[in-house]
């Protein structure tokens, strides 16, 4: 059985990889260097994951957090629209029986996720960002259940009520109230997991599965550029200004795109399950990353929720005992 019902990290559930046969060719399990090879991607991710929150506080404390998720999201589109360039294959962005679901997938996955992450890690820390964030199986087993129809088991439960434990715990700081920052960063998941039940139909109709993240990354960026510069445009100053627009370009290729390249290639070589639950450390990483780098101190709120949710991502992605 499945213990994860849809991806547990804002990742497409499905690797990248050059043709449909490869996209649903299962990870070989009788090949310990390319499982060696797919530890070790996904520890990458751990790292890359991990401060991804931490990053973009920083990245949005300098520069409007709808303009820094446009262009960093258009910047991190490029390698895979050139790797569809190479190809021959830009066509397929716009193929009349799969565009709308692209155009979806976009708007969910990319424009309202970045929208409420970015603008919600603007308005609280790194440290309820990097934990908020972790939130996402909730949203990921009420779909499973609403919309997929899938058997929920009584620990899928019990972990998913240990995350929101965590979350309270984050949140509380002398009363019971969200932020609205945090309430953005809660939201955020829940625009993934939309995102995954679209692409979870469509890879099997799709010559390739590289056009969702081009498609996701392209038009989601365009869309959040237009939205910024629309609210503000004098914003374009900031786009010919090499000092604040180099930190966007470096955020989406070292970040965005580089995340997806690594996530893609480690689930190519091992299955869901194992990857998703190499990914638990990438919680620790956020937490450290947000004291050390932004000089943020945790609260006792914060440390019980980390580990709460870490226990929860645990129990999640836990195989279950063979007899």
């Amino acid at each position: 059985m499945n213990l994860i019902p849809a991806a547990l990290s804002g990742r497409q559930p499905t690797p990248d990889a050059s043709s449909q046969a490869d996209a649903s060719a299962p990870p070989s399990s009788h090949d310990p260097q390319r499982e060696r090879t797919g530890v070790l991607l996904v520890l990458l991710e751990d790292l890359v994951w991990g401060l991804f929150p931490v990053l973009t506080k920083g990245i949005v404390s300098g520069v409007d957090p709808i303009l820094a998720a446009g262009v960093s999201s258009l910047v991190a589109s490029l390698p895979f629209l050139v790797a569809l360039a190479v190809r021959g294959r830009l066509p397929l962005l716009w193929k009349r029986s799969t565009l709308p679901a692209l155009l979806l997938i976009a708007l969910f996955s990319q424009v309202l996720a970045s929208l409420c992450f970015f603008v919600g890690t603007a308005r609280t820390s790194a440290l309820n960002a990097s934990l908020l964030s972790q939130i996402e199986p909730l949203y990921a087993l009420v779909l499973a259940a609403l919309v997929l129809k899938e058997a929920i088991g009584r620990r899928q439960v019990a972990a998913t009520l240990l995350l929101v434990a965590g979350a309270v715990s984050v949140v509380y700081d002398g009363q019971l109230a969200l932020q609205s920052g945090d309430l953005l960063v809660l939201l955020t998941p829940l625009w993934y997991q939309l995102g995954h039940l679209i692409a979870k139909r469509l890879f099997a109709r799709l010559e390739t599965p590289l056009v969702i993240p081009a498609m996701r990354l392209g038009l989601g960026g365009l869309i959040l550029l237009s939205i910024a510069l629309l609210r503000d445009p004098a914003q374009t100053t900031t786009l010919m200004d090499a000092s604040r627009l180099a930190p966007l370009v470096a955020f989406g290729l070292l970040f965005i795109a580089l995340e997806k390249l690594l996530w893609y290639e480690a689930l190519r070589r091992i299955d869901l399950a194992r990857a998703t639950a190499l990914l638990v450390p990438s919680v620790a990483v956020g937490v450290l990353g947000s004291f050390l780098l932004l000089g943020e101190q945790p609260r006792a709120g914060h440390l019980i929720g980390l580990l709460l949710m870490v226990v929860g991502l645990h129990q999640l992605t836990r195989r279950p005992a063979t007899l």
